[in-house]
């Protein structure tokens, strides 16, 4: 199983593309990545979660967040700091 995040994804799309590759077992010759792989074509919807909300949902997720970041790490350290600096405001 193949797991990515979307920060790498988005932050280094090129690398990201590349390990995909190799967990496929194919070779990732440089014109296999398209230089213009940071190019955004559809930025999707824009706005913030209101406050509120992104409270509850820090409520909700923070036992799993605390699980996936003791046994993952990475991103996951990242996503509870953020969880838990929304839970202390």
């Amino acid at each position: 199983i193949f797991v990515g995040y979307f920060e790498d994804l988005r932050d280094h799309p090129q690398t990201f593309l590349r390990q995909i590759h190799t967990f496929l077992g194919l070779t990732s010759p440089p014109e296999a990545i398209p230089e213009d792989l940071n190019r955004s074509v559809h930025d999707g919807a824009t706005g913030d979660i209101p406050r509120e909300y992104e409270r509850i949902l820090a409520g909700l997720y923070y036992n799993m967040l605390v699980e996936l970041a003791d046994s993952e790490g990475g991103h996951c350290v990242d996503w509870l700091a953020d969880c838990e600096s929304l839970l202390d405001t």
